[in-house]
């Protein structure tokens, strides 16, 4: 089924409020990756504590924002990139993910997803980047998100991630305070 970026987004969104996620790799793969150390996001992809999507991350220089940013209890964080054209997927990793060593600095996230339709050739996503994918599952009524290739542990901008979580946590404690003072007034 085609669908569009934010159809997607939208779709990813809900999955993840709802704890919709299913694993598309096989025991031997799962076992492999739970005895690395960087393997949270084999089982606790679909848990992120606090998650952003691209308009709600406007610190961010735009060139450098994903799609989606999520945080985790951990301490790791993950980007998720749509695409939902071949050309779209050249055209992030050409110019937006140029040379990851190298600036590693301007790139966010643990870890690396691309979530692509159905109709996307993903040989051409490189070895640290995992794929999901949101379609309807066997025996399933809603769409799930399907982890079918797991992402592998990337250096990022820790300076970055704090900060957006400082902001959030600013802006939370500015909006409990004001709910604070509206209640006091009324006592």
């Amino acid at each position: 089924m085609e669908q569009d970026k934010e159809q997607l987004i939208d779709l990813f969104t809900d999955c993840i409020k709802k704890r919709r996620f299913v694993l598309d790799i096989d025991d031997k793969v799962k076992f492999q990756l739970q005895q690395m150390e960087y393997s949270f996001n084999t089982n606790t992809l679909y848990k992120p504590k606090v998650f952003y999507q691209y308009m709600q991350l406007g610190l961010l220089p735009k060139n450098i924002r994903p799609d989606l940013l999520l945080f985790y209890n951990t301490g790791e964080s993950g980007v998720v990139e749509i695409i939902n054209h071949q050309n779209q997927l050249k055209s992030l990793l050409n110019e937006k993910y140029i040379n990851p060593e190298d600036n590693f600095y301007k790139y966010l996230g643990d870890y690396r997803y691309i979530l692509c339709s159905n109709d996307v050739n993903i040989d051409a996503v490189p070895d640290t980047w995992g794929i999901l994918k949101i379609d309807m599952v066997e025996k399933k009524k809603y769409p799930h998100i399907i982890l079918t290739k797991p992402a592998i542990w990337v250096k990022k901008n820790c300076y970055v991630e704090a900060q957006l979580l400082i902001r959030n946590l600013c802006i939370s404690k500015n909006r409990l305070s004001k709910i604070h003072k509206i209640s006091c007034m009324g006592e």
